[in-house]
């Protein structure tokens, strides 16, 4: 599965941002199963607590709702998505 990412303006200290959909934090097996059990807040409020450990919080902007934002760079963020779906999987 191929993430998406938007690229925002950097924080504070001059790191880079990006903001993923809260969706392609999701396990791609497990994703059908939490359509049927859960609300789409409630989806959302998983996947950032799964994303917190690895550095993601909620984006709170109006530029992209549902978002969760990591101060990452560009080769890094493929690899803490793929670290979330793992952990949410165990």
């Amino acid at each position: 599965m191929q993430e998406r990412f938007t690229r925002i303006k950097n924080d504070i200290n001059g790191n880079p941002r990006h903001i993923i959909h809260f969706l392609d934090v999701e396990p791609p097996e497990l994703a059908d199963d939490y359509r049927k059990q859960y609300t789409i807040l409630q989806r959302y409020q998983l996947a950032v607590q799964s994303a917190r450990p690895w550095g993601g919080k909620a984006y709170r902007g109006r530029a992209f709702g549902g978002g969760i934002v990591f101060s990452a760079y560009d080769f890094e963020l493929p690899g803490i998505i793929q670290k979330i779906r793992q952990a949410r999987r165990t």
